[in-house]
């Protein structure tokens, strides 16, 4: 029996980008208990209107269009189903239910579809048209396209309302969906993280001072900027930020000589550099999830981020949540402060939190979920 996975937002090959959906699906299949079918929605863009996209979302549309009708991704095959968008024009979103080309196996039992804005419009057109049911995440991406205009927001409930069932990642994303006031049942299923996170080393850290982490790709909305700025100004500790992006010749011009920068690292290295670690920080806006909070708890880092996004959940001991940048450095100035012991204390509360996301955990939810509405 068949899940069709229903996801715009997997990697294309030569592109880094995050495979958590690609990973879902292996592990899904691992189980024995379904197959997996993955569907790759592809825009079909007229070649004139792509000088007028940004020019990274360009090149990956260019891509898109050049992939053949079953690619491969991380040695799973991909097919495409073709879809109509006008890219500049957020009231033809509808484009997605009324005119896609379907390329889907016969035996679908259920889809998945991992976004409302596309894969939900397409799992809801073959639900009309097949009568397959679907499953739906929904992800912070899709409330900025719901509120962007009226159209977006009925469609986005038509969606929901004929899911069979709504998949939030987060605390915050459950509370936004519930206030939509849709009937269909809703369940918290967050994203998993690799099972080597889940080894941290047995040996004491010994730091002169502690080690603050940052690992993230270098955007405006990460505000890694908030870290290196408290570090200017208090170097009470180490801090080593680890990646890369557009900000970072930004970053590195206002970063002290003290302060370490490691570019890209494997998964491996930054394992290393969250077992060096005592904090990790990243007082990042409008996230989705955030694996790279769970990653750093699971080696039992205390976690710093922000209010009402991503991991956020209230009363998770050893993790903390600012609402501002003021609250971000005051919440770093407690912790500082704190004795060793309690700061052990709260290392192994967030390695604890950090175990209700193991894969056979995630897994199980989800296998639980399909066979529920089969």
């Amino acid at each position: 029996m068949k899940i069709g996975y229903i996801a715009k937002n997997i990697p294309l090959p030569d592109f880094k980008e995050n495979p958590i959906i690609i990973n879902q699906a292996k592990l899904i299949m691992d189980s024995k208990d379904y197959d997996v079918e993955i569907y790759y929605p592809n825009e079909l863009i007229p070649s004139l209107l792509l000088s007028f996209i940004p020019n990274h979302l360009a090149q990956r549309l260019k891509k898109s269009v050049l992939q053949k009708k079953t690619f491969k991704v991380s040695g799973i095959s991909v097919k495409k189903i073709n879809y109509i968008r006008f890219f500049l024009n957020s009231y033809l979103e509808w484009l997605a239910i009324e005119y896609c080309n379907f390329n889907l196996s016969e035996d679908i039992a259920l889809n998945h579809a991992h976004f409302v804005f596309p894969d939900g419009l397409i799992a809801y057109n073959l639900y009309k048209k097949k009568n397959i049911p679907y499953i739906l995440t929904i992800r912070e991406g899709d409330f900025i396209n719901y509120n962007k205009n009226h159209i977006n927001k009925k469609l986005m409930l038509k969606v929901l309302n004929h899911a069979s069932a709504i998949i939030s990642l987060t605390y915050s994303l459950e509370e936004k969906i519930k206030s939509l006031d849709s009937k269909t049942p809703l369940y918290r299923i967050g994203n998993f993280i690799n099972n080597d996170f889940f080894c941290p080393s047995n040996e004491i850290k010994k730091n002169n001072k502690p080690i603050i982490s940052v690992v993230a790709n270098f955007i405006p909305r990460k505000n890694i900027d908030w870290i290196i700025e408290y570090h200017n100004s208090n170097r009470a500790f180490e801090l080593i930020i680890c990646g890369n992006g557009s900000t970072n010749d930004t970053l590195r011009e206002m970063a002290n000589s003290e302060i370490k920068f490691t570019g890209y690292l494997s998964k491996e290295k930054i394992i290393e550099i969250l077992d060096q670690s005592d904090i990790f920080v990243l007082p990042s806006e409008k996230e989705t999830f955030g694996l790279v909070y769970i990653e750093a708890a699971a080696r039992k880092n205390i976690v710093v981020g922000m209010k009402n996004t991503g991991v956020y959940e209230p009363n998770i001991e050893g993790f903390f949540f600012a609402k501002d940048k003021t609250n971000f450095f005051e919440i770093l100035d407690t912790i500082l402060e704190l004795p060793k012991d309690k700061i052990s204390m709260l290392k192994n509360a967030a390695y604890k939190h950090a175990l209700n996301f193991r894969e056979d955990i995630i897994r199980d939810k989800l296998l639980d979920l399909y066979k529920a509405y089969i």
